[in-house]
């Protein structure tokens, strides 16, 4: 009985360690991938272009210019920030 047990627990142990080091595999794949720059490039270039095209649009709604300037600062705070913390996010693993 004791022989039995102890094979079993053996072998489901090299099992979760088998997939242990298929994980840190898969891990170190994600390291090494690079994001491609043309993505990168490619979302900062449609932000600039919404960002400068938002005023314009805020005020043919009829917002006042202190309102439009307001919510444009605002606006492109926010996206900004959310671009910034994207590329932070890109590598996991620093």
């Amino acid at each position: 009985g004791d022989v039995v047990n102890y094979r079993l627990q053996r072998q489901a142990m090299e099992g979760v360690i088998d997939q242990i080091e298929s994980d840190v595999g898969g891990c170190a794949r994600l390291l090494t991938s690079p994001i491609p720059p043309t993505y990168s490039r490619h979302l900062s270039r449609i932000m600039v272009m919404y960002l400068s095209l938002l005023p314009f649009g805020l005020v043919a709604s009829g917002i006042p210019s202190l309102g439009t300037a307001l919510a444009s600062a605002s606006i492109s705070y926010m996206l900004i920030g959310i671009d910034e913390i994207g590329m932070e996010i890109e590598n996991p693993f620093q």
